[in-house]
C-alpha cells in the first residue's frame, strides 16, 4: 500500500494533469491537503521533475503566485496497434502526444510465431526510442480480446491468432505493465467527441468494428465482445463470413468484399441504422481510411440511416470522418494507460 505522502504527490500530479495549471493555493483548496504540506509536496514534485512552473497567476494587484503544471515529458508510453495489414508502434508523452511512430506491413505468412516476433521487435524499437522512462506498454489488437485477462481470444481477419496471452508474454519479456485492448475501442477513445455522451466509432478494413460510448462509458459487454459490428447479420443468405456465419456486414461490405463505395455506404448505413435505434448516439465517427470518398459517402450513409432508423434518433446524429489519420490506436491506448497511472480511471476501464 502506498504511503500517504506518495498518495498525496500522486493526487497533486493527477489534479494538474486534469485541471492544471494551478497555484499552490488552488491545489490546497481542491485536494484538502494542508497548505504547508502542499508546499512541501510541490517542492518535492518540482525537484523530481514531475511538475513544472508554468507562469504566474493573472491579476494586477499584489504579488503574483506561481502556477504549476504537469511535466508531460516526465514519463512516456509505448503502444502498438496492428491488424492484418500493418503494425504501428509509437511512443507518446503524458499529454498524450505522439513523439515517435513506426509502421510496417504485418507479417502474416509465418503465422503466430512470426507475428509475435514482429510485435516484440517493434516494442523493443519503441522502447529504445523513448526519451523518458515508460510507465507501461499498450497493445491494440484487431481480434476479440479479454482485456481483464490480457488474452486475445480469436480474430476473423487473422485466423491463426487465437488464445494469445499477449499481456503475459510481453510483460514477462519487457518487465513493464501491459494493457491489452481491442484496436477499435482504443481508436474510439482517441476519437471521442466530448460534446456527445453517446457516440460510435466505426473501424473499417477487412474487419468492421464499433467502439461505443454509452452515457459517457466505453461499452465492453459481459465478456468484452461488445462492438463486433462486422458480425451483424445484414443479409441472411449472403456470403460466408470468416466467423462461419452467413451475411455478416464485414463479409458483404468489408475491404475483402471488393465492392464500390456506394454499396459500402449503403450496407454501412443499414447496419448503423440498427445501432442508431439501439444506442441513440449523438455522433458517429467513420474510419479515416474511408475519407477518400468525401462528403458524398457520408451523405449516402446518412440517407440510409434516415430510411431505416427512427426519425427521432436519426435526426439527432452527426456523422463525420475520424480526424486522426495515423496512430489513433496508439493515442487511445496511451490515454487509457495514463489514466490508470494517475489513478484516475474513467469510462475506459474494463
Amino acid at each position: 500500500m502506498a504511503l500517504k505522502p506518495d498518495r498525496d504527490r500522486q493526487t497533486i500530479a493527477a489534479l494538474l494533469r486534469a485541471d492544471g495549471p494551478l497555484s499552490r493555493g488552488a491545489i490546497h483548496a481542491r485536494t484538502g491537503i494542508r497548505l504547508s504540506a502542499t508546499s512541501d509536496l510541490v517542492r518535492q514534485l518540482l525537484a523530481d521533475g514531475r511538475i513544472t512552473e508554468a507562469g504566474t497567476e493573472p491579476g494586477d494587484r499584489g504579488r503574483k503566485g506561481v502556477i504549476l503544471g504537469l511535466n508531460e515529458n516526465y514519463r512516456s508510453v509505448v503502444a502498438i496497434e496492428f491488424d492484418d495489414e500493418s503494425v504501428t508502434a509509437g511512443v507518446t508523452n503524458l499529454a498524450p502526444e505522439i513523439q515517435h511512430l513506426f509502421t510496417e506491413p504485418t507479417k502474416t505468412s509465418g503465422g503466430r510465431p512470426a507475428l509475435l516476433r514482429q510485435l516484440r521487435r517493434l516494442t523493443r524499437r519503441a522502447l529504445d526510442a523513448a526519451t523518458a522512462p515508460p510507465i507501461g506498454i499498450g497493445i491494440a489488437d484487431p481480434g476479440l480480446v479479454d482485456s481483464r485477462r490480457g488474452i486475445t481470444l480469436t480474430s476473423s481477419t487473422l485466423p491463426f491468432w487465437r488464445d494469445v496471452a499477449l499481456r503475459e508474454i510481453l510483460s514477462r519479456e519487457f518487465g513493464l505493465p501491459v494493457t491489452l485492448e481491442s484496436r477499435t475501442r482504443a481508436k474510439a477513445v482517441a476519437e471521442r467527441d466530448p460534446a456527445a455522451t453517446t457516440s460510435i466509432y466505426i473501424d473499417y478494413g477487412a474487419g468492421i468494428g464499433a467502439g461505443i460510448y454509452l452515457d459517457g462509458r466505453l461499452v465492453y459487454g459481459e465478456t468484452g465482445a461488445a462492438g463486433e459490428f462486422g458480425h451483424m447479420c445484414v443479409q441472411p443468405n449472403g456470403p460466408r463470413c470468416a466467423c462461419g456465419a452467413r451475411g455478416c456486414l464485414e463479409a458483404v461490405a468489408g475491404l475483402r468484399a471488393n465492392i464500390g463505395a456506394r454499396k459500402i455506404a449503403a450496407w454501412l448505413g443499414l447496419g448503423l441504422a440498427n445501432l442508431v435505434n439501439l444506442f441513440n448516439p449523438g455522433v458517429i465517427v467513420i474510419d479515416a481510411r474511408l475519407a477518400c470518398h468525401g462528403q458524398t459517402f457520408l451523405n449516402q450513409i446518412s440517407a440510409a440511416i434516415e430510411r431505416h432508423a427512427l426519425r427521432e434518433a436519426a435526426s439527432q446524429v452527426r456523422i463525420r470522418y475520424a480526424r486522426i489519420t495515423a496512430g489513433a490506436g496508439v493515442l487511445g491506448l496511451a490515454d487509457m494507460i495514463i489514466g490508470e497511472y494517475f489513478n484516475t480511471p474513467t469510462e475506459f476501464t474494463p
